[in-house]
């Protein structure tokens, strides 16, 4: 999915906090001049009244206009990054990429899906298993149990030796360490941007699955 990304520079939004705060302090200053004026005008002529008060309290209404003025800015601020923010991402798009995650896809029958996974030390024991989307275990097989980067290729086949069908699938990747204590551990897969999400924080359409920016390891070429 590509959700439509504006490129226009309008900073003159009616719904911003700065500019409803802006439009309360107008209407909260004219009140204050009103009141200003009208104690000048019946004030007692032989005890008028210390102007240094009025000339604090026009103070503070200055340096509360220029606090409103300021934010209003950095909203405008924020806003051109976040536009420019998603025009990059749009470049994106049919790009390949590495991303931590479970979604592969198999493009066709015969073929093969390749993805790694990183251990910090060598496992006793490791366990590749391929599910459909439906949850049905396709494949499981003992994988790479080395320290660092272990590249593993699904052919494509069941546990029966019997090519699937293309599509996504999902992988599991479970080691058991020296203590032997079997867990799941995270997958870097392979696949290409066929959209991108900007409702909220941007995310990547990537083998069917939506990935967080932040998960992604590599982006290029096929």
């Amino acid at each position: 999915m590509v959700s439509a990304v504006t490129t226009g520079t309008d900073l003159s939004s009616p719904s911003s906090k700065a500019d409803n705060a802006l439009s309360k302090f107008s209407a909260d200053f004219e009140n204050f001049l009103t009141i200003f004026v009208t104690q000048l005008e019946n004030q007692d002529p032989l005890e008028p009244q210390d102007s240094s008060d009025f000339t604090a309290q026009i103070a503070q209404f200055s340096t509360v206009e220029q606090s409103v003025q300021t934010n209003k800015n950095l909203e405008n601020i924020v806003d051109l990054f976040t536009q420019n923010s998603n025009s990059n991402l749009v470049s994106y798009s049919g790009k390949y990429v590495e991303v931590e995650g479970d979604s592969v896809r198999l493009e066709e029958s015969p073929g093969n899906v390749s993805f790694r996974y990183y251990l910090d030390e060598p496992a006793r024991e490791s366990i590749v298993s391929i599910y459909n989307l439906d949850g049905q275990l396709v494949f499981s097989g003992g994988g790479i149990n080395d320290a660092g980067n272990n590249n593993i290729t699904w052919d494509g086949t069941d546990s029966e030796g019997e090519y699937v069908d293309p599509g996504y699938y999902i992988v599991r990747v479970a080691i058991r360490d020296q203590s032997g204590n079997l867990e799941q551990i995270p997958t870097i897969v392979k696949g290409r941007v066929d959209g991108i999400s900007l409702e909220g924080d941007p995310v990547l359409e990537v083998n069917g699955s939506l990935i967080p920016l932040e998960n992604v390891t590599f982006i290029g070429e096929a």
